[in-house]
């Protein structure tokens, strides 16, 4: 394995010298995008291309149930930049035909479940699969349409959740250039404060983005979420709550099954 580069944006030089390097990957490629979602990552590597601006589509999944925090900083992006896409799906509407996206889900919680136990309770799907319907497969489409070669993402090696891409891959004819993947959360909430960025309100809470409003997903990460969901939008956070104490009692009961049938 490759070993995971020393990353110093404290240090202008070293910015400096990063940033040449991505303008020789820029050079190569005539059709460029962005996948921004909005969080600190991203934000970063924005500002990491910034003298490219002109050659990059700056590409947003709109899921259709986002924060108007990340509305309104996806106004202010689309202001700032040339070339801003908006690449709209409808997850509330894969959501009442599949259920909600959950973490752990009990077998009998899925729509075929559903048939075969002959219930009406609320029905549950995998977290992956209402992010690909509403996140990966429309972006994957945008770029597919738009002929990219070289996708921009503010993935990191320090993130639980990622791609299989590292900086400087290459999969299915893209070249991956992820500006800011040897970087720690402290280094990308410092670059952003020195490049004169607003940080948006919710990492006050954590250090970990947002996404979509009503998610049921992302438990080992959502703390955070719950937190400022509490304090900006408490109508959204008791409805949210309400389901996870659902999705919690779906899961206490298959677990307490597993217990009888575990004997010492």
């Amino acid at each position: 394995m490759t070993p995971l580069p020393d990353a110093h944006p404290e240090d202008p030089a070293w910015i400096a010298a990063e940033r040449a390097r991505m303008a020789e990957i820029v050079a190569r490629h005539e059709r460029i995008v962005l996948q921004f979602s909005g969080g600190k990552d991203s934000l970063a590597s924005l500002y990491m291309v910034r003298d490219h601006w002109a050659k990059i589509t700056v590409a947003w999944a709109n899921s259709g149930d986002v924060f108007p925090e990340t509305v309104a900083l996806m106004n202010a992006v689309r202001a700032l930049v040339p070339h801003f896409a908006e690449i709209k799906s409808d997850q509330p509407a894969q959501i009442a035909a599949l259920g909600w996206p959950v973490d752990l889900i009990p077998v009998k919680r899925t729509p075929l479940g559903r048939i075969l136990h002959r219930h009406d309770a609320p029905i549950m799907q995998g977290y992956p699969l209402c992010c690909a319907a509403n996140i990966w497969e429309p972006m994957r489409q945008f770029v597919a349409e738009t002929k990219a070669t070289l996708i921009i993402r503010g993935a990191k090696h320090a993130d639980g959740r990622k791609g299989p891409e590292v900086d400087g891959s290459y999969r299915a004819g893209l070249e991956f250039l992820l500006p800011v993947y040897g970087w720690s959360h402290e280094q990308v909430f410092a670059f952003l404060r020195r490049e004169g960025v607003e940080i948006p309100e919710h990492y006050n809470f954590g250090t970990t983005s947002v996404d979509c409003r009503h998610c049921r997903a992302f438990l080992d990460e959502n703390a955070a979420k719950m937190r400022f969901m509490r304090e900006r939008h408490p109508a959204d956070f008791a409805e949210l709550q309400v389901r996870l104490r659902e999705i919690k009692r779906a899961v206490a009961a298959e677990m307490a099954a597993l217990d009888e049938c575990i004997i010492e």
